[in-house]
C-alpha cells in the first residue's frame, strides 16, 4: 500500500520528517518498507534552464546540424550544437547543462557531458518535449514562452511537486489502516500519545455539499441485504468529462494509479482518501432509470469493462438494471455502462458496502482482482458510504461542472453499529504485563474513535466502530492500546522467570537444521527467506513448463508458479543487494522447490548456497579474493562431514551452469550440486559478476544415518609429512587417487592434500602432474624413517600398479 506524506498533512498538523513519521508508522503496526522520492516530472528537471538561442549557423560537415550560441544568464554563451529542424535565433529553450540527466519520456537516463560532434565541441543539450518527461513529442525543441526569464531553473518553471511516498506492508485484518484517512488516525493517536504535540486530525470538510435540483432520481432495489448490507447512490447532471487537474493527476501519479478522466480520477482519489470504492455510471445508459442489486442465473454472459466474456456463477452479485447486468458488485465495470468522455453528460455514483466473502469469492473465482475488490474484501467502512458520496459531489462539480439532480439515495436496513464489549483496566494490566495509566488508556481509545459508552467500577463499556472489523476481544483491544501506546515504551524488568520461555522439543528435522544454519552463520553466511511464488515465463529454457506447478487465481502474474529451484530467487536477491551496492554476498537458504512429474506433485527440502564477489573483507592487510568453486564445495564438504555422510564428486552437464557437480553418496542417491552459474542467466537479472550456486537435498540428507561423531583423545606421538610428485593421465581425478590410497591402506596414513596441480606438453601426450602431501602419524608410537619409507614405498607400488603413475623423483 502507497500512502503520500503531503496527503498526510492535508489532514494532520504535524511538521516531522517523512524518516521519523516511517519511524513511527512502524512501531504503531503500520510497517514502513520503503520510502520513495517522487517527483511530478521524473528527474525533477534538476539542472535544467531556460535560456535564449542568440546565434545560429550551419554545420560545416553535417547538413542536419546547427552550432548555436545559448545564453544561459551566465557570463558566457554556451555554444551547443543541435539536430533540431525547428530551431531559430531568439527562441526561448529548455538547456540541459552539462552534468545533468535528463529522463526521457519512456523511461531512458542520459547524463549530460562535454561532447564532440562531427569535429565542434557541443557544451549541453537543447532539449525536446520528450527528453524532458513532459509529454511525447519529438518533431523538435520544445519552444517557450518569449516572456519567460533567461536562466530560471525549468524546476520552478513547471513547479515541480515533490512528495515522499510510504510503501506499507498491510497486513490483512487492518482494513481500516487501508487508505490515507485510516493512517493518519493511527499516526494521529501515536503522535500525541508518544511526542510532545499536540496534532489536529482535520477530515475533509462536507459543508459545500447542497442538493441542487431531483430532476434525476434513480430507484434503487437491493434483493440481497446479506451480500450487500447498504447501497448509497446519487445523480450528477450536465458534467462535462475531460482530463484532470495537475493536483488530482499528480496526488495520483505519486501512489502509482494512471490517470483516465476527471470523474474516474475522483472515484480513485476517494478509494484512496477513505478506502471506500466508488463505482460512475453513465446515467443516461441505466434502462428503466432504476438500480437493482442482485444475482444473475449461473453461466450468464457478461461482457467486462476491458471488452471480455465471462461465464457468471450463481452467487455473483451483479448490478443490475431494469433489464439486466451492468457491473459486477465490488469488482468489474461492464462494458456499456462506463463513462465516455465523448458521450457521457450525466452520471450516477454508487458508493456501498459489500458483504467481503461475496466480493473475494467473485473476485478469484473470475480472477478480477482490482483495487475495488481488494478494499470491499478487507472490509471496508459501511457507514462512511453517504460521506463519500458527498465528498464525490463536491469534487465533481468542482472539477467537472454540473448540478446535483437527485436526494441521495440510502438502502441500509440493518445498520451496522460496530461490536460492544467491557473490559476493565485490571484485565488490561494482566494482558499488556505492566501498568498503564487510566488516562493514556481513554485518550488512546478516542484517538481510535473508539467510543467509551461508561466508566464504572474501574471497568470500560466500549463501541468498537464497525470500521475495525478485527477487534473483537479483550486481548484485540489490548493490543490497539499497546501498539499506540508504543512497544518500546515498555519497561523491562531485570528478573527473568523460566515460566515465560517457551519449552522447545527439536526434532531430527529442526536439529539438523539448526545445526547447519549455525556452521554457515560462522563461516559468513547470511540466511535469505524468499517467496515460493515466483513467475517462470522468461526461463522456458531452463525449466520445463509442463512440469511448473501454477497457482490457481494467482493474485500477480508475476507470482504465478511455485519455484522449481532456490536458484532464482537466490539470484533476485543477489541482484537486489548488488543494486543496493552489497556485492559480496554469501547466502544460503532453507526452502521447498516444487515440480509436477507426470499427473503426481514432487515437493522436495533444499538447502541452497551462493556466494559472489570478493569472499574475504576489504582490509589493507590482506588482498581481495574472489569467489569459486572450490570456497563453495569447502563449505559443502563441512556440512555433509559434520552430519557424517561420505559422498563421491562426479562431473555432468545442467543448463543452469557453465560446468556442474554432482555429489552422491555411497547407495549413488544424488546429495546435490555445485556450479558456476551461466552469463545467461546473470544477465537476465543484471548480474555482472561470477555467482557459484549448491543446492543440497535436504530430504535425502534427513533420511541417511550418517556416522556419528567419536570424541578421541588427542595422538601425543608426533606427525609426519612426505611430498610425492606423480605424473598421471588427465583422465584421473584426484577423488580415484584419493579412494584408492585410503582403500585399505596402512593405518599409519591421516590426511592426504593436493598443493599443485601442473600441466605441459613436456610431460607427454594427455599427462599431468600432481603434487601431493601425506601426513603420517602412529597412535602408539613415534614413527621411525624405515616405518615411514614402508608406508610410502607402498603407496607408489600402488599408484603405479592401479594408476599406471609415474613417480617424479
Amino acid at each position: 500500500m502507497k500512502i503520500s506524506y503531503n496527503w498526510l498533512k492535508e489532514y494532520l498538523d504535524f511538521n516531522i520528517s517523512p524518516k521519523e513519521i516511517g519511524e513511527v508508522l512502524t512501531d504503531c503496526g503500520l510497517e514502513v518498507e520503503e520510502i520513495k522520492t517522487f517527483e511530478s516530472i521524473s528527474g525533477g528537471l534538476e539542472g535544467i534552464v531556460i535560456g535564449e538561442i542568440k546565434e545560429l549557423i550551419k554545420h560545416s560537415n553535417a547538413e542536419k546540424l546547427s552550432i548555436t550560441k545559448v545564453d544561459v544568464g551566465e557570463i558566457d554563451l554556451l555554444q551547443i550544437v543541435c539536430g533540431a529542424s525547428n530551431i531559430k535565433v531568439g527562441q526561448k529553450v529548455a538547456v540541459a547543462l552539462i552534468g545533468s540527466t535528463i529522463n526521457h519520456i519512456n523511461g531512458e537516463k542520459l547524463n549530460i557531458k562535454k561532447a564532440k560532434i562531427k569535429g565542434v565541441e557541443s557544451f549541453g543539450m537543447i532539449c525536446a518535449e520528450d527528453e524532458l518527461g513532459l509529454g511525447m513529442n519529438h518533431e523538435g525543441i520544445l519552444e517557450l514562452p518569449p516572456d519567460v526569464k533567461i536562466g530560471t531553473n525549468a524546476s520552478d518553471y513547471y513547479k515541480i511537486e515533490r512528495d515522499f511516498v510510504f510503501e506499507i506492508g498491510l497486513t490483512p485484518n487492518r482494513g481500516d489502516a487501508n487508505s490515507h484517512i485510516g493512517v493518519a488516525r493511527d499516526l494521529y493517536a501515536a503522535l500525541n500519545i508518544n511526542s510532545n504535540t499536540n496534532v489536529k486530525f482535520t477530515k475533509p470538510d462536507l459543508s459545500g455539499f447542497k442538493i441542487d435540483n431531483t430532476n434525476r432520481t434513480i430507484s434503487v432495489e437491493v434483493l440481497d441485504s446479506v451480500a450487500c448490507p447498504r447501497y448509497s447512490g446519487i445523480t450528477i447532471s450536465n458534467v462535462t468529462i475531460k482530463e484532470s487537474p495537475d493536483w488530482l493527476k499528480n496526488k495520483l501519479k505519486a501512489i502509482g494509479v494512471r490517470s483516465i478522466n476527471n470523474v474516474v480520477d475522483i472515484t480513485n482519489y476517494l478509494l484512496h482518501e477513505y478506502g471506500q470504492p466508488l463505482h460512475a455510471f453513465d446515467a443516461d445508459k441505466i434502462r428503466g432509470s432504476k438500480i437493482v442489486v442482485r444475482q444473475e442465473k449461473q453461466n450468464t454472459s457478461f461482457k467486462t469493462l476491458d471488452g471480455n466474456e465471462i461465464k457468471l456463477n450463481a452467487d455473483d452479485l451483479i448490478i443490475c438494471d431494469a433489464i439486466g447486468g451492468m457491473c459486477i458488485a465490488g469488482v468489474y465495470g461492464g462494458f456499456e455502462s462506463g463513462i465516455n468522455s465523448e458521450t457521457t453528460k450525466n452520471i450516477f455514483l454508487e458508493s456501498a458496502y459489500f458483504n467481503p466473502t461475496t466480493i473475494r469469492k467473485t473476485s478469484i473465482s473470475h480472477n478480477l482482482r482490482t483495487d475495488a475488490a481488494l478494499h470491499f474484501e478487507k472490509a471496508c467502512d459501511p457507514n462512511i458510504t453517504v460521506d463519500v458520496l458527498k465528498r464525490a459531489a463536491i469534487l465533481i462539480k468542482e472539477i467537472a461542472g454540473g448540478e446535483i439532480s437527485s436526494e441521495i439515495i440510502d438502502v441500509y436496513p440493518n445498520p451496522i453499529e460496530g461490536f460492544r464489549f467491557s473490559i476493565s483496566y485490571d484485565r488490561i494490566m494482566q494482558l499488556s504485563g505492566f501498568p498503564i495509566e487510566k488516562e493514556i488508556i481513554k485518550k488512546i481509545l478516542n484517538y481510535l474513535e473508539v467510543i467509551i459508552e461508561k466508566e464504572e467500577s474501574g471497568r470500560l463499556d466500549i463501541l468498537v466502530p464497525a470500521f475495525k472489523n478485527d477487534v473483537r476481544r479483550e486481548a484485540d483491544i489490548v493490543e490497539e492500546i499497546l501498539r499506540i501506546y508504543g512497544y518500546n515504551n515498555i519497561e523491562l524488568t531485570d528478573e527473568l522467570s523460566s515460566a515465560y520461555l517457551p519449552k522447545i522439543n527439536f526434532n531430527h528435522y529442526y536439529f539438523k537444521q539448526f545445526e547447519t544454519s549455525k556452521l554457515l552463520s560462522g563461516n559468513g553466511f547470511q540466511e535469505i527467506i524468499c517467496n515460493s511464488l515466483t513467475n517462470l515465463s522468461e526461463l522456458k529454457n531452463y525449466f520445463e513448463p509442463s512440469n511448473n506447478v501454477t497457482v490457481l487465481n494467482s493474485k500477480s502474474v508475476d507470482l504465478d508458479t511455485l519455484r522449481r529451484s532456490l536458484l532464482i530467487s537466490g539470484l533476485e536477491a543477489i541482484s537486489f543487494n548488488i543494486k543496493h551496492k552489497h556485492s559480496n554476498l554469501k547466502f544460503f537458504e532453507f526452502g521447498k522447490v516444487y515440480e509436477k512429474v507426470n499427473s503426481d506433485l514432487k515437493e522436495e527440502r533444499i538447502l541452497s548456497l551462493m556466494i559472489t564477489g570478493n569472499i574475504n573483507e576489504e582490509s589493507w592487510y590482506s588482498k581481495n579474493k574472489n569467489a569459486d568453486l572450490f570456497k563453495l564445495l569447502s563449505i559443502i564438504k563441512k556440512i555433509l562431514t559434520k552430519h557424517g555422510i561420505e559422498y563421491t564428486i562426479i562431473k555432468v552437464a545442467n543448463s543452469l551452469f557453465h560446468y556442474c557437480l554432482e555429489l552422491r553418496d555411497k547407495s549413488n542417491n544424488v546429495l546435490g550440486i555445485v556450479g558456476l552459474v551461466t552469463d545467461d542467466l546473470n544477465n537476465k537479472y543484471d548480474i555482472k559478476k561470477e555467482v557459484f550456486y549448491a543446492e543440497l537435498n535436504w530430504d535425502i540428507i534427513l533420511s541417511l544415518k550418517g556416522k556419528l561423531s567419536v570424541y578421541k583423545e588427542i595422538v601425543k606421538f608426533p606427525e609426519v609429512r612426505r611430498d610425492l610428485s606423480l605424473i598421471i593421465d588427465k583422465k584421473v581425478t584426484y577423488d580415484e587417487i584419493k579412494c584408492l590410497i585410503f582403500e585399505k591402506s596402512d593405518k599409519l596414513i591421516k590426511e592426504l592434500n593436493i598443493f599443485d596441480i601442473y600441466e605441459s606438453e613436456s610431460l607427454g601426450i594427455g599427462k599431468k602432474s600432481y603434487s601431493l602431501s601425506v601426513i603420517l602419524q602412529s597412535d602408539m608410537k613415534t614413527l621411525t624413517v624405515e616405518d615411514i619409507d614402508k608406508v610410502m614405498n607402498n603407496l607408489i607400488n600402488k599408484l603405479e600398479l592401479k594408476l599406471n603413475a609415474t613417480i617424479r623423483k
